[in-house]
Order: C-alpha cells, then sequence, then structure tokens
C-alpha cells in the first residue's frame, strides 16, 4: 500500500479510511518524514518540541505512544495549522465536538 499524503487545507469531514496505527511501518515512517518537515518549518526553523517527541514513537512504530503524546502536548501542537490538520487527516488525533454535549438538568 502506497502513502498518500495528507491535503492539510481540506476540511476533515470523516477519518480517514485506514487509521495511521493500523497501516504498515513504511507509511507510518513515511507519514512521520512529512511531519517532520512541517514541525522543521515552524518557529522560523526551530521546530515544536512536542512534535518531535511524537515522531521519535512514529520511527519506533509506536503509534499509540505518538497518539498520547500528541493529546498531552495537543495546546501547544494547535497553534501549527498546518501540523493540526497533518495529524487530524492521519487520524493521529480526534478534535473533541463539545457542541454534541447537553448539559446535565440541575
Amino acid at each position: 500500500m502506497e502513502y498518500t499524503p495528507f491535503n492539510p487545507n481540506e476540511d476533515l469531514k470523516e477519518p480517514p479510511k485506514i487509521p495511521l496505527r493500523e497501516r504498515n511501518q513504511e507509511e507510518v515512517i513515511a507519514f512521520a518524514n512529512k511531519l517532520d518537515e512541517l514541525q522543521g518549518a515552524a518557529n522560523s526553523g526551530r521546530g515544536v518540541s512536542a512534535v518531535r517527541d511524537a515522531l521519535s514513537y512514529l520511527r519506533r512504530g509506536d503509534v499509540a505512544t505518538a497518539e498520547s503524546v500528541v493529546r498531552n502536548e495537543w495546546d501547544k501542537i494547535e497553534s501549527h495549522p498546518e501540523i493540526a490538520q497533518a495529524l487530524i487527516n492521519e487520524g493521529i488525533y480526534t478534535p473533541l465536538d463539545f457542541s454534541t454535549i447537553e448539559e446535565p438538568d440541575e
């Protein structure tokens, strides 16, 4: 199966058909390399340390731990829209929609 690059300008309507955690190691590494390019260009070339942490796990094939890192560091990652969209498009992060949660009756 060939890696299909994400489109950061595309509005995500549904999760990817095959989440990254269910793909082969070659595709995970290909995505990690693309993500590394994006993070390396952020912050005037200084990169994003939270993304580098996730990358270290992706390159080892530990997608579950990379997902945890992304969830824990999302407040830092979301300030980089292209990176955030890439992670959402690949199923590494799923945004929460609080508008669907009903308030409890008092």
